[in-house]
């Protein structure tokens, strides 16, 4: 109970967060914005999420070298990302409580082992990273012409994109310099409990094979990275789009800032389940900047998270294929 007090706590501040920020807006507008979307719209901006998913679940299975590139592969993987992540965002695990459950699926259902698991979840979100830090350095590089944004803010976007790059380029050195490898080493010379050795040697293992992975696999490296940023892409068209039928349009320039600024936040605050509040905060803020509307931005947050309990639904109901229970 004490290892899941943090994490409720997390997920109650997240959710006074979420209050707050509806506190300072009218209900009532953002109820008639919401309606004033439509079916078709939210259809419209749920297909494109279905492209955004998907780029990065390709992404996700192209850091498995054992797994030949092919359209029953790529459904697979799609539904296993589907279900990993509906529990991601249900469980006050910090998004992080779906992970050992797609790695259970991919090893009980097709013999996947946990080593190739856990080194692919590595690499994945290595490249994800790796993408979502240029599509933030591109969007500070946009905005430094944009006249709503102002200096101070512009000083702020500087903070937090070196924050980003020193992040990524500490964690890239980590693996690069086998750190993982190194310390399982020196505790397996130093320990004489059998389960955990043999913990220690699948941590080596797990180092040994993403690292091979950077060496030999370059080519699903680069298609890794490639579809990574295209999920990046499809998230800056649904949200272009979900302004749009909200009878806001934003520029595609704009688009770009806020989806790099809301992706950035939901990053920086990871310990707090699906960033319920943050992302509120990121889209009321950027809203506010952007279009001098932080209740338009209100909408667009909740439109997303609409869209999302669909998915989780959908998601769910996916799960009852496999004895996730078990």
């Amino acid at each position: 109970m004490q290892s899941k007090l943090p994490k409720i706590l997390f997920f109650l501040l997240g959710l006074a967060l979420f209050s707050y920020f509806l506190s300072l807006s009218n209900l009532n507008n953002i109820l008639n914005q919401i309606i004033f979307l439509g079916f078709n719209g939210f259809f419209l901006i749920f297909s494109i999420f279905i492209l955004y998913f998907g780029s990065d679940s390709v992404s996700w299975q192209m850091t498995f070298t054992s797994i030949r590139f092919n359209l029953s592969w790529a459904g697979r993987f799609f539904v296993i990302r589907m279900i990993g992540e509906a529990y991601n965002n249900i469980l006050p695990a910090a998004s992080l409580g779906g992970e050992p459950l797609k790695a259970w699926i991919l090893k009980t259902n097709y013999n996947i082992s946990y080593v190739d698991s856990t080194s692919a979840l590595i690499i994945s979100k290595t490249v994800s990273m790796l993408s979502l830090v240029l599509l933030i350095g591109f969007a500070f590089f946009l905005s430094l012409d944009n006249s709503e944004v102002s200096f101070t803010h512009k000083k702020t976007a500087i903070l937090l994109l070196v924050i980003a790059i020193f992040s990524l380029f500490t964690f890239f050195v980590l693996q690069r310099n086998r750190v993982l490898s190194k310390i399982a080493r020196f505790l397996i010379e130093r320990t004489s409990k059998m389960k955990f050795k043999k913990f220690l040697e699948d941590v080596e293992n797990v180092d040994n094979t993403f690292n091979r992975f950077y060496s030999t696999n370059k080519i699903r490296l680069a298609l890794s990275f490639l579809f990574a940023s295209l999920n990046w892409f499809f998230g800056v068209i649904e949200l272009y789009l979900i302004f749009l039928f909200l009878g806001r349009p934003l520029t595609l320039e704009d688009a770009i800032i806020l989806e790099s600024l809301i992706q950035l936040v939901r990053t920086m605050t990871f310990f707090i389940p699906s960033a319920i509040g943050t992302q509120e905060g990121a889209f009321f803020v950027g809203s506010e900047i952007l279009l001098g509307s932080a209740e338009l931005g209100l909408s667009a947050s909740l439109v997303r998270r609409a869209r999302d309990l669909v998915w989780i639904f959908l998601s769910l109901l996916l799960s009852l294929k496999f004895d996730v229970n078990r």
